[in-house]
């Protein structure tokens, strides 16, 4: 990656005191895997770091006047997927771990930009799971009830759609996880002027 006099911020959860160090890392181990998770406007890729599997999502270079706006006034996708993973857990809702984040600047514009967290396995979207032909009643009620849950804690996804929010089963219980988690808007009460944004009930993905 060539960078000019690159500002280099972030953090980790763990090791803080080898952060440079870390991001190298991710970085070559980023450019060198073909373990593509999700590919378009921001790349996904599955790495193994510290001998876990993990995801590192790196967001599409903002163009003007975004590159200054998250260099100067707003926290990066990739800051606000941390801070807002790390919200959403303490608040007892899933999403994959999150392992750390950081970002490159360079005359006030933010350039690159990187989020990684754990690599979810053994889980499927509700995407893939939803069938609007014949919906699983159970899965309708249990879903509508996580809905609920979320926008009683004020949590507002914002971009709350099928391919964003991942199922697994443990023990025999369905289980929801976020992700896509940049863009959340926190409240102290959600009315139905904010649930508008949000699509409680996915729509087909064609």
């Amino acid at each position: 990656m060539s960078l000019s006099n690159p500002t280099l911020s972030g953090e980790f959860i763990s090791d803080k005191d080898k952060f440079s160090q870390q991001c190298e890392l991710i970085l070559e181990s980023f450019k060198q895997s073909n373990d593509i998770v999700q590919a378009g406007r921001n790349t996904l890729k599955k790495v193994t770091f510290e001998g876990s599997d993990c995801v590192v999502k790196a967001f599409r270079i903002p163009s003007f006047p975004q590159n200054y706006s998250y260099g100067l006034l707003a926290k990066s996708k990739a800051k606000k997927s941390y801070y807002n993973a790390q919200r959403l857990l303490k608040l007892g809702f899933l999403t994959p771990a999150p392992v750390g984040y950081f970002e490159y600047r360079s005359g006030g514009k933010l350039k690159n930009s990187y989020y990684i967290c754990d690599y979810a396995d053994n889980v499927k979207t509700l995407d893939q799971l939803w069938d609007n032909i014949n919906p699983d009643k159970d899965l309708v009620q249990e879903f509508a009830t996580y809905c609920v849950s979320l926008h009683s804690k004020g949590v507002l996804h914002r971009d709350f759609n099928p391919k964003n929010v991942l199922v697994s089963q443990n023990d025999g219980k369905r289980e929801f996880a976020l992700v896509d988690i940049n863009r959340i808007t926190w409240y102290k009460k959600i009315g139905s002027s904010h649930v508008k944004h949000d699509r409680l009930i996915p729509q087909s993905s064609v």
